[in-house]
């Protein structure tokens, strides 16, 4: 039975059990799982696999592949966009990294990476279109991150500019500041920017008032939920963040919003000017 969305009637099954006491085996066979790799090579080999995850849309590959109820009833970003590497501008108006450092030892450091291209609408107004284009998404300590965070940006500094700004509280002040440094010393021709700052706003309202930026001009690869273990737990953290506020873990949308303040302000600015110019 194929595993779609809460409620489903493979899900009442397990829960009408779990309620009655009756114990029930369930039986989740994954075509693919890092682990043991493919379920079996002769019906579906990696490679096809591989094809079908860039081209079929995440929730039909989560259901009919991987055994994963993804469905969005109740989740607080309704649809995604999504790209290929065909889709993808060869040229990015700029390269943009938000950082949201744990603020406790259950949090993750969740650190997304776009590609900004500008673009604009109808009306002629200013819009920007953001290709998510990797992410760092992790429990480990800040020890250990620094030098994690310093590899990523370097890696992705594909256009030899990159801004960044980093949340500096819970420790994260110091977490740029070292990271700063070792760039400096090991990348001292690196152009990346990081800009530190202390975020007081309501994170919850925050997340709220940009999720509609986010479902309609983030771009999001197509295969994200099967990249890599970064990719899959950033995935699943964004697809499943509820409406109602009753989250584990917050630290996708929270660094994404980042993303998506950062594209509104800039949009406001450019939209002013241009007033002010015809003015």
């Amino acid at each position: 039975m194929t595993p779609w969305i809460d409620g489903d009637p493979g899900d009442r099954i397990i829960k009408g059990a779990e309620d009655s006491g009756e114990i029930i085996k369930i039986f989740n066979c994954k075509a693919y799982t890092e682990s043991q790799g493919m379920l079996c090579e002769d019906i579906l080999d990696k490679r096809a696999f591989d094809i079908l995850s860039s081209r079929l849309d995440p929730i039909i590959l989560s259901g009919n592949y991987l055994c994963k109820r993804l469905g969005m009833t109740g989740m607080l970003y309704t649809s995604f966009n999504y790209y290929t590497a065909d889709d993808q501008p060869k040229q990015f108006d700029e390269i943009f990294c938000y950082i949201d450092t744990a603020d406790t030892g259950k949090d993750f450091l969740c650190s997304p990476i776009a590609g900004i291209k500008y673009d604009k609408d109808e009306f002629g107004l200013h819009i920007k279109k953001a290709y998510i284009l990797d992410v760092l998404y992790t429990q480990e300590g800040l020890g250990i991150t620094e030098q994690m965070m310093v590899d990523f940006l370097v890696k992705n500094n594909i256009q030899n500019s990159m801004n960044v700004r980093a949340e500096s509280q819970a420790g994260g002040g110091y977490f740029s500041l070292n990271v700063k440094k070792k760039i400096r010393n090991d990348h001292p021709t690196a152009k990346i920017y990081i800009e530190s700052f202390h975020q007081s706003e309501n994170k919850i309202a925050r997340i709220n008032a940009n999720s509609n930026t986010i479902m309609k001009y983030f771009y999001f690869p197509k295969d994200w939920r099967t990249r890599n273990k970064h990719w899959a737990g950033y995935s699943e953290a964004m697809c499943k963040y509820s409406k109602e506020g009753t989250n584990t873990h917050d630290d996708g949308p929270d660094a994404t919003t980042g993303l998506a303040e950062h594209v509104n302000t800039e949009l406001t600015m450019l939209d002013a000017l241009k007033q002010r110019r015809k003015a």
